[in-house]
């Protein structure tokens, strides 16, 4: 019989049979060839993607090790909010701890956000323990007692120089909040996502953070944790931020 050379016999069996072979790196289908592969998913949402975010402050950038820390802004870290607490602000799990005595508090220790001309919308996430006083101040906005946001003892929120009252409260006191007030005439306020109503006040030009926990009235100490603080300048939040924002809270 006579013999067949192998390499006509491998030319044969390859004509008969397809036998695919996989893509070389760098060759056409590979995906290592394109700079990116598709994302699975949209990026995650973060709080400081809302348009006009001018000031983010976050709980999580402090390690939970009970040390002293200033709380530093994620958007220009030029904006600094000095721990001036006489104890300690402790990071935990549920947020940065007020203990709601005198000189427990941030203070703003530079501007740097517009004041001119400028709307403001403010969100926070927090968790209120007591109402301790007339008005605990959450986020003071002068240096002047009663320009900020506040519990009073009813657990409502207020905010501006004539005490405007915002009739939704905070109950029972000891789960978290969060409250978004989209800055406009008049502004929406909204709590845990949902609206709950308007306010007259408006966070308009001359606003100036001045502190975190307390005003200038060292009586006036917020009692609680707190989370997150956003507020974006010239900018109204919309019911998709409000959303967002809520999700956010509710999964850190």
């Amino acid at each position: 019989m006579k013999k067949i050379p192998l390499i006509l016999l491998f030319t044969i069996l390859n004509s008969q049979f397809s036998i695919p072979c996989p893509a070389q790196p760098g060759s056409v289908g590979d995906a290592a060839m394109f700079h990116h592969a598709p994302a699975s998913s949209a990026a995650a949402f973060t709080p400081s993607q809302v348009t006009g975010a001018a000031l983010y402050l976050s709980y999580l950038d402090m390690p939970v090790d009970g040390n002293r820390y200033n709380w530093t802004n994620k958007i220009s870290s030029s904006i600094v909010f000095t721990n001036r607490s006489s104890t300690v602000l402790t990071n935990t799990a549920s947020g940065i701890y007020f203990p709601g005595t005198a000189g427990n508090y941030f203070q703003m220790t530079n501007s740097g956000i517009p004041t001119t001309n400028t709307l403001h919308s403010i969100w926070i996430c927090m968790k209120p323990i007591a109402a301790n006083h007339t008005e605990d101040c959450v986020l003071g906005y002068t240096a002047t007692s009663g320009r900020g946001i506040y519990l009073r003892s009813g657990y409502y929120w207020l905010m501006g120089g004539d005490y405007t009252t915002f009739t939704t409260a905070f109950s029972p006191l000891t789960s978290q909040y969060d409250v978004a007030i989209a800055a406009g005439s008049p502004a929406n306020v909204s709590t845990n996502g949902v609206f709950c109503q308007t306010s007259s006040q408006l966070i308009t030009a001359g606003f100036t953070l001045w502190g975190i926990g307390q005003d200038a009235d060292t009586d006036n100490n917020y009692n609680g944790y707190i989370k997150f603080i956003l507020v974006c300048t010239n900018y109204t939040f919309t019911t998709n931020d409000i959303a967002n924002l809520h999700t956010y809270a509710a999964g850190h």
